[in-house]
């Protein structure tokens, strides 16, 4: 969960771990492109996909030092997926020489060392208990959470100044999200379980720039991993034993994660926020 201040906000709760390809616009016109499509393919499964168009993107050698970075780290976990372990891990290694100390791309290439039988979830087939939906793994928190609203309290900040609130796609297969303050919506998101690896992945779009994450969550506390101006971030919501849920973001640099934001969310009846005339009673 990221933090977003109500009169200026960058990323919040779905956000904070925010991983997005934001190729430079130096670029000539077909990297960055490319790269965008990629990620596309790379979050809704279609590894194969992926691979072409982030090779192509690489083509593009007017693209940046850390352009290229993510690149090669996106396309090396499209390999990863599709079993191409030597390739993937050539991939997070030119990741790591174009970005020395960039924590996902190290990650990326200790769990494609690991044995088969551990590699992670990245391969590994759907189980009956994980089926998604408002009861089940993986959703965790986010199941406890959805159908909720929650103001959104930052230090320093007016606490009743925006509002948080989850719910369910029709369909239970989603959920979505939406940060509110008093004049308008701050911030638009979606969770939905990536159909390969049954991990929870997540797009929000603030200030109409689209961000991406990949989460790990429990059933009391949840982990948002992501990049945020090309550093790694994370963000661990923990549940509160008052049902509020404490929310550190830390930020990976100089070789260690450095705590730099802190928020609560703290629920809110929708009635409340129908008297307070910020909802409509519908």
């Amino acid at each position: 969960m990221a933090s977003v201040r109500p009169r200026c906000p960058r990323l919040v709760l779905t956000g904070l771990a925010a991983v997005a390809m934001a190729f430079a616009a130096s670029a000539r016109a077909g990297g960055p492109e490319d790269g965008e499509r990629g990620l596309t393919a790379l979050q809704s499964g279609d590894y194969e996909m992926a691979v072409k168009l982030f090779t192509r993107a690489l083509e593009d050698r007017r693209m940046i030092r850390v352009d290229r970075a993510l690149a090669h780290l996106s396309r090396g976990k499209a390999l990863l997926a599709l079993h191409e372990t030597a390739r993937a891990e050539a991939d997070f290694r030119e990741a790591i020489a174009l970005k020395p100390n960039d924590a996902d791309a190290i990650a990326a290439l200790a769990d494609a060392q690991k044995p088969a039988a551990s590699v992670s979830t990245a391969v590994a087939p759907p189980d009956a208990s994980e089926q998604h939906g408002p009861a089940g793994d993986p959703w965790g928190l986010l199941a406890s959470m959805a159908g909720r609203y929650y103001w959104y309290e930052a230090p320093g900040d007016d606490p009743n100044a925006a509002w948080l609130h989850l719910e369910w796609t029709p369909d239970g297969q989603a959920m979505t999200e939406s940060l509110q303050s008093r004049k308008n919506r701050l911030l638009v998101g979606r969770f939905q379980i990536e159909p390969r690896s049954r991990k929870i992945i997540g797009a929000v779009v603030v200030k109409r720039q689209a961000l991406y994450q990949t989460l790990d969550v429990g059933e009391s506390a949840m982990t948002q991993y992501g990049f945020e101006q090309a550093a790694p971030v994370k963000s661990v919501s923990r549940l509160q034993a008052d049902g509020s849920i404490d929310v550190n973001d830390a930020v990976y640099r100089a070789g260690a994660w450095q705590a730099y934001r802190h928020f609560r969310l703290v629920e809110v009846s929708r009635d409340d926020l129908v008297a307070r005339g910020l909802l409509s009673a519908k």
